[in-house]
C-alpha cells in the first residue's frame, strides 16, 4: 500500500505538514534501529506501528483502510482504529480538536 503524500488526506483543515512530518521521522527512526542493532550484533527485526483513527468513510485516500504499510519503508506500519460513540462507530473525519471524548 502506498502511504506517500499523494494518498492521505490532504484537503482536510488540520492535517498541515502533520502526516509528511510522522511518516519521515518514522522512516528515520527505523533506519536508525536498524543500523544500531546491526551494530551491537544483534539478530532481530524491529516493528515500528503508528496508530491513529480510522476513517471508514473518507473518500480518495487509504484512511479507511485498518493496516497499512509505510511507503518507503521495511518494518513499519500504521494501524488505523475506528472511534465510536452512542451511535456506533463514527465513519467521517472530525476535527483533532473534537477528538478527546474517544481517547
Amino acid at each position: 500500500m502506498d502511504t506517500s503524500p499523494k494518498t492521505m488526506f490532504w484537503g482536510y483543515p488540520d492535517t498541515g505538514g502533520q502526516v509528511v512530518y510522522i511518516l519521515d521521522q518514522v522512516r528515520a527512526l527505523e533506519n536508525e534501529m536498524l543500523l544500531r542493532i546491526k551494530q551491537q550484533g544483534l539478530d532481530i527485526i524491529p516493528r515500528i506501528l503508528i496508530i491513529t483513527r480510522l476513517l471508514p468513510d473518507a473518500v480518495g485516500t487509504t484512511c479507511g483502510q485498518r493496516l497499512e504499510k509505510v511507503y518507503g519503508s521495511q518494518h513499519c506500519d500504521i494501524l488505523r482504529v475506528p472511534f465510536r460513540d452512542e451511535k456506533g462507530m463514527v465513519r467521517k473525519w472530525i476535527s483533532r480538536f473534537e477528538v478527546w471524548p474517544y481517547l
